[in-house]
């Protein structure tokens, strides 16, 4: 079976600069790694896409599961449309930031 297609919304593609920026003025000796890490988790998503733990949260949408990418600290918020076997990442969220705000996809 194929692999499922990974589509984002424009606020979790700003999430993903905002994060690769900071990184890459923040760490120098290690620039590469959020986009590295994100890389990673998109494309084990786009195979198994239950990876992720569900998220129950207030203001989340309905179905909305998370990935921690460990080196980062960074949650990849998605959810899964299997009909069309798509990926939606909603939100890149540090996790020291607390609770993701999601906007409209």
């Amino acid at each position: 079976m194929s692999d499922y297609r990974i589509d984002s919304t424009s606020e979790a593609d700003a999430h993903a600069l905002a994060i690769d920026s900071w990184w890459r003025d923040q760490r120098p000796a290690s620039p590469d790694v959020f986009l590295s890490e994100l890389t990673r988790a998109f494309k084990l998503l786009a195979r198994v896409p239950a990876l992720g733990a569900t998220y129950d949260h207030p203001g989340a949408p309905t179905n909305v599961r998370r990935l921690l990418l460990r080196s980062t600290r960074t949650h990849v918020y998605y959810t899964v449309d299997q009909t069309a076997r798509v990926v939606l990442v909603r939100a890149i969220w540090h996790a020291s930031r607390g609770p993701a705000r999601f906007g409209t996809p």
